[in-house]
């Protein structure tokens, strides 16, 4: 959650990230009382408690703490509601960066496609290579690209249908893999081949 919120993500809010904070904070006070008490445990009227049991009680207590301490340190922080913000419109700008860079990579591509013979139309499976060449404007932040797209699905004489057929399967594998943020964006890439395509 912390993470995500760091990216610029708005899966989650901050209210709900302080509210899990907040959950974490009283388990921890939990653990601290629990183990306290465990401590100060008194055996019955005239039990004498060994030296076995103080001990084994002593070391519950200082791994309670220890592990307290482990996990608060190792929480990352939130952002404050300035620098959410601020990192909400940093990956709006690199959203529209990177459809604009895919756009022209589209155009770019229909371009070569309209050179060849019309025989020579029918295009290759879409390699990780090929994906690789597009850049960063298909890679998610946490670096996912997509896979190979099947020849049979993409072929066309028309190189825009052909881009289109290409941002469809790359749209089916980015809402598979639930890339909610790529599934925007070939959306947004999608519609504006077909506005090309309609004033063909």
């Amino acid at each position: 959650m912390a993470f995500s919120l760091g990216s610029g993500e708005t899966t989650y809010s901050l209210d709900q990230a302080s509210t899990s904070r907040q959950q974490i904070a009283r388990l921890y006070n939990n653990i601290e009382s629990i183990s306290k008490k465990i401590i100060n445990l008194q055996g019955e009227e005239g039990e004498v408690v060994s030296q076995t049991t103080v001990k084994l009680r002593l070391h519950i207590r200082a791994y309670a703490i220890s592990y307290i301490q482990d996990c608060s340190a190792t929480l990352p922080p939130l952002p404050d509601e300035k620098k959410f913000a601020q990192l909400i419109r940093e990956r709006e700008e690199e959203r529209k960066r990177r459809v604009q860079i895919q756009l022209q990579d589209s155009q770019e591509r229909a371009r070569q496609q309209q050179q060849l013979p019309i025989k020579k139309k029918a295009v290759p499976a879409v390699s990780h290579s090929d994906s690789s060449r597009l850049g960063q404007q298909k890679a998610a932040p946490s670096g996912w690209l997509p896979g190979d797209v099947d020849s049979q699905q993409v072929m066309d004489d028309d190189p825009l249908v052909q881009q289109m057929n290409i941002i469809r399967g790359y749209l089916k594998q980015a809402k598979q893999a639930e890339k909610y943020d790529e599934v925007e964006m070939l959306e947004e890439n999608l519609r504006q081949l077909k506005i090309q395509f309609q004033q063909q």
